[in-house]
């Protein structure tokens, strides 16, 4: 089937060398090792503002919630603009181009970059999916192998991308098998219901908006039939992480508070990040995501969810959105989160 030409926003910043001459990339298809970073940390973070790429992913709630409440500033950091993109790509590409320090980005994401020899370290797992990520069809679709020479709406290289590529293939098709409608998240239904599409695939909080805004639309598949393969993490530039330990470390203190604040006082906080989302968030769809707090990630950030990794490593080279070699032990750094919750 003809398909769209796919958005290559990263591989056409890596083509163009932005990444050599913005932030000393090691090179295309070489792993990027962290840096030999003194975590020896100050009682006071370094001076000066951390830029902070992030999206409209309900998974990234505590960021919002710690803007809102000025968490940043109890932590001690002299300011963070938090810069909210609509896309993947854009909050990736915002590292290579100078414009943020810090992002968050999906796991299999933060991966496919360092295959690509981008110079990052995650050091903090933020959330896993449990059902967020939805494909969504119209009348008439009934299982995947419905799904031949449909068009399907959906945000190419994103989770949503890697939950379609993974449940195709356990059905016997490919990506090549359906015809691909480019649409970021919060705007694949939307084609759908607009007849330019015959399924999307969404995440929270629009998969729970758009099943209450069409009576004929159903869930085909979420990510509850691939445990542990959506996920999110906190990657930061290596020189960055070099220079500034301790704001690293007190932006890892600010998630928590965020964290916290939403444990705490679910009504105001999530009162705020609908604010910021620009729209009402049924209390089922907080539901579909697990957040993740700093205390697990002290425990689990470099043994279990470097495992996990290796687990997603493997679907996303299989679905063909990773390319190339990457350690995903050297990849990780768990001294941070550590520093942050001693």
């Amino acid at each position: 089937m003809q398909r769209r030409r796919r958005p290559r926003l990263l591989a056409g910043l890596l083509a163009a060398g932005l990444i050599a001459t913005t932030i000393g990339c090691a090179g295309a298809g070489q792993t990027a090792k962290a840096p030999d970073v003194n975590v020896s940390i100050q009682g006071r973070p370094e001076g000066g503002t951390v830029r902070l790429a992030t999206g409209a992913w309900l998974g990234y709630a505590p960021w919002f919630i710690a803007e809102r409440k000025r968490m940043f500033q109890r932590e001690g950091l002299d300011g963070v603009q938090l810069r909210l993109f609509h896309s993947s790509a854009s909050i990736g590409g915002s590292l290579f181009t100078g414009q943020a320090d810090v992002a968050t980005l999906p796991s299999h994401t933060a991966l496919r970059l360092a295959a690509q020899g981008a110079p990052i370290t995650i050091v903090l797992q933020l959330d896993q999916s449990r059902g967020a990520e939805t494909l969504i069809v119209s009348k008439g679709i009934s299982t995947l192998a419905d799904l031949k020479g449909k068009r399907i709406a959906y945000e190419e290289l994103t989770r949503s991308d890697l939950l379609l590529r993974t449940a195709l293939a356990q059905s016997g098709l490919s990506i090549s098998d359906v015809r691909v409608v480019p649409e970021v998240a919060s705007d694949a239904d939307g084609a759908r219901r607009a007849g330019q599409a015959d399924a999307a695939v969404t995440s929270e909080p629009y998969s729970s908006a758009a099943l209450l805004s069409d009576n004929g639309a159903k869930v085909l598949l979420d990510d509850t039939t691939q445990p542990g393969l959506l996920s999110d993490c906190l990657v930061v530039r290596n020189d960055f992480l070099a220079k500034n330990p301790g704001k690293v470390a007190a932006l890892i203190r600010a998630w928590q508070d965020g964290v916290s604040a939403l444990e705490d006082d679910p009504t105001s906080s999530r009162r705020l990040v609908e604010e910021v989302l620009g729209r009402k968030v049924d209390a089922a769809a907080y539901a579909r995501l697990r957040i993740l707090g700093s205390a697990e990630n002290a425990s689990f950030l470099g043994s279990r969810y470097v495992t996990e990794l290796g687990v997603i490593k493997r679907a996303a080279a299989a679905a063909g959105i990773v390319e190339g070699p990457v350690d995903e032990r050297a990849l990780v750094d768990d001294r941070f989160v550590k520093e942050a919750t001693s």
